[in-house]
Order: structure tokens, then sequence, then C-alpha cells
């Protein structure tokens, strides 16, 4: 005969089973629920092609951007003469690249008047491709480059008017620029402007003369 304990414990072994599914059952869908809603937020494993929107005016491209499920933001202005002001110079992100959706997209738009532009980061910071690629974007004429010695084809320094131009520098856009590049050769003397013919200099000078 069935004792009266083992009677009682059996609906309590049920219960405490039934209570640990149930919050199983509970974690699992709190799991599978934050999963869903992440994958959602973060739009993961979700691309788009970015289309092009140069030339076209800067509500219309953020429009299209928008519905292409990127973001858009007019983050510049420059100047070219003949084109209609509020056209898109430039964007930030190349058309037909392959992004995240939502990403944001900056773009740069034409000017209705010639202006003072802060001047971009281009010495020593980039090639003459890439300058001439940033200049010309924001309406600036190049006249022919200079040649100094250095790495072919490295912006050394940017001049305008007799001046050295630096980053954040307030320009006219009418104001003709001029490169100044490395012509490819290599100075194998000290010059005192390297960094590291500095150091090696000094390091020299600093050894004990009993040496």
């Amino acid at each position: 005969m069935e004792s009266n304990s083992d009677t009682n414990s059996k609906p309590t072994r049920r219960y405490l089973w039934g209570n640990c599914l149930g919050m199983l059952a509970v974690a699992l869908f709190l799991l599978i629920g934050t999963m869903i809603f992440l994958r959602f937020y973060t739009h993961h494993g979700e691309e788009v092609d970015v289309p092009e929107v140069c030339g076209q005016q800067a509500d219309v491209a953020i429009r299209k951007l928008e519905a292409a499920g990127l973001r858009a933001e007019v983050r510049d202005t420059g100047y070219v003469a003949g084109k209609p002001a509020d056209a898109v110079l430039e964007q930030s992100i190349e058309a037909g690249t392959h992004v995240k959706a939502q990403r944001m997209v900056y773009l740069t738009i034409n000017s209705a008047t010639p202006r003072l532009i802060l001047f971009p980061d281009i010495a020593d910071n980039c090639s003459a491709r890439e300058a001439e690629f940033k200049l010309k974007n924001l309406g600036f004429k190049l006249t022919p480059p200079e040649y100094i010695t250095g790495d072919e084809d490295w912006v050394y320094a940017v001049k305008a008017g007799g001046r050295t131009l630096s980053a954040g520098m307030k320009v006219s856009v009418l104001q003709p620029i001029t490169l100044v590049l490395g012509d490819g050769k290599t100075q194998d003397e000290f010059n005192g402007n390297d960094t590291l013919d500095y150091l090696y200099f000094h390091k020299e000078r600093e050894l004990p003369d009993s040496l």
C-alpha cells in the first residue's frame, strides 16, 4: 500500500517540473524575441547599393538615398561655376558601394555664390590624385604643380597666392591652388628635416667623449 508521503510528493514533483519547464519556455521565448528584435533594429545582414546623386538637387538626392534605405545629410558646400545652387557636388560614399542599411551619406552641395571655404586637410595627408579629386569637387582650380625631393606624387604642401595653406584656413574658391608634390627622388644625405635623421644626429651627440 502506497504511503501518504509518497502520495503527497508526486503532485509536488509535478509542480516543480511544471515550474521548471515554464521558466525554460519563458527564457527561450525571451531569447528568441531578443534576437529577432536585434536583427530588426540593427538590420543584421541587410545591405543596399548606394545610388548616384551627384548633380542632383539636395532635396531630391536626400529623398533618393532615403528611398534606398540610407540616411543623408548635407555636410558642406563648395562652389562650381555653371552648376545650379544646391546641386550635389560630392557624396561621402561612392555610388554602387554595398553598405549596411541606414548608413549615413554626407553630401557636399553647390553654393549659390563664391564664398570662403574651410580648406580641407590635404598637405602631407594624401596623394596628388586624391588631392585633385577633393579640390576639384569643391570648385577649386589647380595650377601646374611644383616639385620637391620626396615620395613620388605625395602632397607635401599646398600654396595659393604666394602663401602656404593649412587645414581649416578660409580660402576663396576662386583662388588658384598649387600642389607641391614629391618628384620621386630620394635624398641619401642627412638634411636635418627628416625625423629619423634628427634623432640619429642627436643620439650621436649624446655619446660620451671617451668612446
